[in-house]
């Protein structure tokens, strides 16, 4: 998963995703302030970049969860759904209600190929869930 925003609330996202989400790496960590990204990629593991387009190019995440300033979750998010990578937006979904419906609809796409094995996280020992169910019942796969 990419952290597209390596503000301070992407450090809260990094600590709840090694915490919680067992099947899940961060590897990718984007941010136009190289000092941020780099930063959050040491704490992760993951690769850094400063723009979004060099992270899909390279092929560096499969999901974005995107925690950028609110006036830029439009256009990001349309961004990582144009590259084929799944989405995770932080509230708002966008600044008004026309722009949400534009990001929760975008043009139909090609599927994304890939041709990486699963991921499995490997930055230290988790403790382990009694079931693979998600929350609400569902399974996590």
């Amino acid at each position: 998963m990419g952290l597209v925003g390596c503000g301070a609330i992407a450090g809260w996202h990094h600590d709840a995703i090694d915490r919680r989400a067992e099947r899940t790496t961060v590897t990718a960590c984007i941010d136009p302030d190289r000092d941020r990204a780099e930063a959050m990629a040491a704490r992760s593991g993951a690769q850094a970049f400063t723009s979004l387009d060099d992270a899909l190019a390279a092929d560096a995440l499969d999901a974005a969860l995107v925690m950028v300033p609110h006036h830029l979750h439009e256009e990001v998010a349309l961004a990582v759904l144009a590259g084929g990578r799944h989405l995770l937006l932080e509230k708002p979904i966008a600044h008004s209600l026309e722009a949400a419906e534009r990001a929760s609809s975008p043009p139909a796409r090609p599927p994304r190929s890939s041709s990486r094995s699963p991921r499995t996280h490997s930055s230290g020992p988790r403790s382990s869930r009694s079931s693979s169910a998600s929350p609400r019942g569902r399974s996590a796969t």
